[in-house]
Order: C-alpha cells, then sequence, then structure tokens
C-alpha cells in the first residue's frame, strides 16, 4: 500500500487506518442513494480539465462510471487517483473515473496543474460539488460509487476495492459481491476530557483516586485518533501496533512510521492492519476484532511526568496475556536518509517574524519554524513509505525559513532543493532507536500492577 502525499495531519498513521475521516461530511438531510437505486438524471458542473465544463449522467454513455469523492489534502485519495488513471487507459472507453470534490477551483486547478507538471498526467474533477456529496452519506475519503449506464448505482466501495478485476467483471456482467463501504455517523464529545472516564460517561473518580487506564474493543461510533492533555491520554479504534508505537515512541513522530518499527512475531495479521492487502478479509469485521481504545488518567502530577511508563505497562501487560507478545525499545544500526549540511554557510536562519506553514503535495514552505518540525512533517507527511528512517545529523538549534518546490515524496526531488541550502540527504548507517515488538518470553512473568 503506497500513500505518496499526507496532507493532512491528525496522527491515523499510527491507527493504521488507511482512509481520511472526520475531515469530510456529505449532507445530514438523512435520505441518501443506496446500492440498487436508480439516481436522477442531474447536471454535473463546474468540471475541470474535462472534455466538458458540465453534463448530464445520461450523456455520459460509458458502460461503468465511478464518481470519486476526494479532497487535495487526502492522501489515499491522490494517490488513488493515479491508479484510477492507470485503470481508464487499461479499459478505454469503456469506463469513466470522475472526481468529485467540495473545493473550489482556486484550489483545486493549481493542485491538479502541480501534478500535470511534476507526474505528466493530466486529472479531471468536478470542483466546488454541493450536488452529489448530498445524495450519498459518507464521512471518510476516498469514497467510490459505482454506476452503469442506466444511472443504477451497482456499489459503493472504497477505493483498494476499484481494480482491474473487480471492473472487468462489473462489464462482464459477471456476479460481484463487494462489501459496501459504511461510514458511521460519530458521536460528538469533547476532546478536552476523557471519553470513558468522567463527566462525558457520568462516571467521576471517587476523591483520592490518583490514576485509572481503561482498554476497550472497537467502536464505530468514535474517529481513530489520539488525543493527549495534561490529566489524561486517549487513543481510540487503533491496531495493536497503533498502542505500541504511541505507548513506546512518546508518541513522538519519527515512531509513527513504519521504518522504525521491527515485527519480530510470527504472525502481524492481528496487529498491523493488513486488509488493504488482503482483500479476502472483511475489513468490518477485522476492525472488531483488531482495533482497541485506550484510555489513560492521570490526576496525580508525580505519575503523571512519567505517563508512558504507566502506558508501556499497561499495553505489555494487555498484549501478552491477549496476543502473546511484548514490546521495548532498542537502539539498532541500520541505513538511514541522514540530512547533512554540504557546508558552514548558513541558508536556512530565519529572518524572523510571524511563523509559515505552507504545505502540499508539491510545495513546503516554512517560515520561522524549527528544523525538528521540517524534519518531523517531512517524514510522516511525505517520506512516510521510506522503508529506512528519515533523521538529522545538522546539530542546527534555530529556526528556520526554507522553501522546497518539488515532488515532496521523492529523495531524489527533495535533495535537490535543498541543494539550494546547503543540505543533503545521505545515505548512510546510523543508530537509531526502534521499537521492537516480539514473541513474549513465556519464562517471564507479566507486571500485573
Amino acid at each position: 500500500m503506497k500513500y505518496y502525499f499526507l496532507l493532512v495531519i491528525t496522527f491515523l498513521g499510527v491507527l493504521n487506518i488507511h482512509v481520511c475521516k472526520g475531515q469530510y461530511n456529505s449532507s445530514k438531510s438523512g435520505k441518501y442513494f443506496q446500492v440498487g437505486d436508480t439516481l436522477p438524471d442531474i447536471y454535473l458542473n463546474n468540471i475541470i480539465n474535462y472534455k466538458t465544463t458540465s453534463t448530464k449522467l445520461s450523456d455520459l454513455k460509458y458502460e461503468l462510471l465511478i464518481l470519486d469523492f476526494w479532497a487535495t489534502w487526502c492522501a489515499p485519495c491522490v494517490y488513488f487517483m493515479f491508479k484510477a488513471d492507470e485503470l481508464k487507459k487499461r479499459f478505454k472507453d469503456r469506463i469513466e473515473i470522475l472526481p468529485v470534490t467540495a473545493e473550489k477551483e482556486t484550489v483545486v486547478g493549481p493542485f491538479l496543474k502541480r501534478i500535470q507538471q511534476e507526474k505528466k498526467v493530466v486529472l479531471s474533477s468536478v470542483v466546488k460539488d454541493s450536488i452529489l456529496r448530498n445524495m450519498f452519506w459518507f464521512n471518510s475519503l476516498p469514497h467510490e460509487v459505482w454506476i452503469d449506464r442506466n444511472r443504477v448505482v451497482k456499489a459503493i466501495t472504497g477505493y483498494t476495492d476499484v481494480t482491474y478485476e473487480n471492473v472487468s467483471r462489473i462489464l462482464d456482467n459477471k456476479k460481484l459481491n463487494l462489501p459496501v463501504k459504511v461510514d458511521i455517523k460519530y458521536k460528538d464529545y469533547d476532546r478536552d476530557k476523557p471519553i470513558y472516564m468522567g463527566v462525558q460517561t457520568g462516571f467521576n473518580p471517587k476523591e483520592g483516586l490518583e490514576y485509572y487506564s481503561v482498554f476497550k474493543k472497537y467502536d464505530s461510533s468514535l474517529l481513530s485518533m489520539n488525543v493527549t492533555r495534561d490529566e489524561f491520554l486517549t487513543c481510540t479504534n487503533s491496531t495493536a501496533l497503533g498502542l505500541f508505537q504511541v505507548a513506546f515512541g512518546d508518541n513522538r513522530p519519527p515512531f509513527l512510521v513504519m521504518n522504525r518499527i521491527v515485527l519480530d512475531i510470527k504472525d502481524s495479521s492481528s496487529v498491523v492492519d493488513e486488509c488493504f492487502s488482503n482483500r479476502n478479509k472483511n475489513i468490518n469485521e477485522w476492525y472488531k476484532d483488531n482495533l482497541y481504545n485506550y484510555e489513560l488518567t492521570i490526576l496525580d502530577t508525580l505519575i503523571r511526568k512519567n505517563r508512558y511508563d504507566v502506558m508501556r505497562k499497561d499495553v505489555n501487560n494487555y498484549f501478552g496475556i491477549k496476543l502473546g507478545i511484548e514490546g521495548h525499545l532498542e537502539r539498532k544500526k541500520m541505513l538511514c536518509w541522514v540530512l547533512e549540511r554540504t557546508s558552514n554557510i548558513d541558508k536556512i536562519q530565519t529572518k524572523g517574524g510571524r511563523s509559515l506553514d505552507n504545505r502540499n503535495a508539491f510545495t513546503f514552505e516554512l517560515k520561522n519554524r524549527s528544523l525538528q518540525y521540517f524534519m518531523t512533517y517531512l517524514q510522516i507527511s511525505y517520506l512516510q513509505e521510506s522503508p529506512i528512517p528519515i533523521i538529522d545529523n545538522t546539530n542546527y538549534s534555530g529556526n528556520i525559513d526554507i522553501v522546497l518546490n518539488c515532488d515532496l515524496s521523492n529523495i531524489n526531488s527533495i535533495n535537490e532543493e535543498l541543494g539550494k541550502y546547503d543540505l543533503k540527504f545521505v545515505k548512510k548507517e546510523s543508530l537509531v532507536e526502534v521499537i521492537v515488538i516480539s514473541e513474549l518470553n513465556k519464562n517471564k512473568s507479566l507486571v500485573i500492577n
């Protein structure tokens, strides 16, 4: 599973949920079209980079039309658009996969133009959509609606179901039972208060209670996220791996990507989300069996300073019993991309002023931000699929001003831009701290508090 860009960071990557959730809501009118329904012959307006700027559904004479709901900030959406373009070329005039977004042309137009310049691919899209998104319920992207030439909805899926094999079966009128993508209407809750213990559940801790932790299985009414406040830490709908990453990485960004993880276990199918590489699995069933909610509330200020020590014990105890695995930190010598200075001339020192952070797939502009900030977002936003870690060896402590205009998923392109600042990523061996998840030592006693 490759992500080329991640444009909005809510640390969903920690949870290994490969969609953009909670950022895009369709209409709340309550009535939506389902599989088997016939759509009205509506007009599609505001189409850019297409053979026409508007068209009726009935004028699209394709055997299969897939409406691809997306957004510029959604990494899986951008990845899928390239995949969709390849599918369209393979099937030629038999199918159309038409991206649809509520974003304005002033946002989408320059974004698609940059993709054309960098990737040599011309992509179309309906922009400023206020009609189609109100016809289907969803709150995660990408969202795919399959429509036949009679305007009948044949399937509603995630993007991973849009494969050559599945499209071929639809075109050949063969039986195809694709699971319907079902998005949940999430609960409203206060992220500044604990979810499972406290006023949001009607439970108030008794006087003298210093800390408590809760494990709970998958809750479809909650977003996948992690929230840290002074008195509590909450991780919702996380994989086992995600909880190990937060606990043993102290919730630090470098540990939220897979190149800092060593899985020394025989079977990782219940630890890592593999639904996207194994389509024989039902994703919702896998979530029910293998996603977890964890909450740690600490009222004692001394214990609060060691919250991740507490969480490590909790995670090792729980998954030691449940899955027979445990985690620990280890320093390993491994191949890395190491950021180094190529001269003693400081070309990145900030000129001061208001901090600025302007990022998309092809632009990374920072003003008056730390180099650590730059490294963090470069790794978790753009290079999270790198098989080797990204580390800083410059020892630069001041804030920086930097502008990169390039394909930010490509380390060579990044190096070309970094050359302006006498910086370069060099591939070399270095000592790196990693999280190791291994089989539980059967002779080792669990720590029960």
